[in-house]
């Protein structure tokens, strides 16, 4: 529920995510996703994985937008030496909104290279381009002789976007003893939060994973700029720092508690600057066992 209470997003091969813009109205925000991932071994070197899944954002607040849409990409991935890996990525996403008139298509084309630098250490760069097409609808001041004949000083129209944007990735992995330090810089496109159909946002994040033997801590800080992209409402600038602790109930089960303190500080707009404090607890369940890392 709500947006950005997660760890920073890593896997960039999506394009597009749903960690929207900062959830600017206190209400409950539900995202929904199923998704299918077939991965196939052309050989000991060079693999192909393609993947779709629909999704639905639901928003409490009548006045925002809620989401209805589909992604499909596909992804390879070549090691041309024992610690170098190439990757080649194609995703295109489209939605529509389901309270209003408006839709968006997006399509990115992406390269990456993955090396790792010591026993503990390794990079990850993604860089590429994406294409976005939208349309919706916002207000606009009349002019004051129509206003006069309309009895309103606004009124509506349809806009549309058509416009490429940087895709990006680069990582720092270290470990530290049974410690993982990992640094990540990204720039992505993602839901616009409701107020906006889709949005840029500029992420710089440092994490800190320690995990033991039943028990894993790990603490995360976050530096985030955002820009709608096809509306004047808002742009912000977003500080966070939170921690998660998860405990090992069984080799099937494990509870997660979580807390997230956030800053947003708009710099256009209606809205003001406030503080959000989150925490959550659950537990996540896998069937055949939890995976290794």
């Amino acid at each position: 529920f709500g947006g950005g209470f997660a760890a920073p997003e890593t896997d960039l091969s999506a394009a597009f995510f749903f960690d929207g813009g900062p959830e600017v109205f206190h209400s409950r925000t539900v995202a929904n996703t199923a998704l299918a991932d077939l991965v196939i071994a052309l050989s000991t070197r060079t693999s192909v994985s393609v993947a779709g899944d629909g999704f639905v954002v639901e928003r409490q607040h009548r006045g925002l937008a809620d989401t209805l849409g589909w992604r499909a990409r596909a992804d390879l991935a070549h090691r041309y030496a024992r610690h170098k890996t190439v990757t080649f990525s194609y995703s295109f996403t489209h939605f529509d909104h389901t309270r209003a008139f408006g839709s968006a298509d997006y399509a990115v084309y992406a390269a990456g290279h993955s090396l790792r630098l010591g026993k503990r250490a390794e990079l990850d760069l993604l860089a590429g381009v994406g294409r976005l097409r939208s349309a919706g609808v916002r207000r606009v001041e009349l002019d004051p002789e129509i206003s006069r004949l309309l009895g309103t000083s606004r009124g509506a129209e349809i806009f549309r976007v058509d416009t490429w944007t940087p895709h990006a990735l680069a990582a720092w992995t270290q470990g530290i003893g049974r410690a993982g330090l990992r640094l990540e810089f990204s720039r992505w496109v993602s839901d616009g939060g409701g107020l906006s159909g889709m949005a840029r946002q500029n992420q710089g994040s440092l994490t800190l994973s320690v995990p033991a033997r039943s028990w894993r801590l790990s603490a995360s800080t976050v530096a985030r700029t955002y820009r709608s992209l096809d509306t004047l409402l808002y742009d912000s600038t977003t500080a966070a720092a939170g921690a998660s602790l998860a405990r090992r109930l069984s080799p099937h089960a494990e509870a997660v508690f979580r807390y997230q303190y956030s800053f947003y500080d708009f710099h256009r707009g209606l809205l003001s600057n406030f503080h959000r404090h989150q925490a959550a607890a659950g537990v996540t369940f896998w069937p055949l066992g939890r995976r290794s890392g």
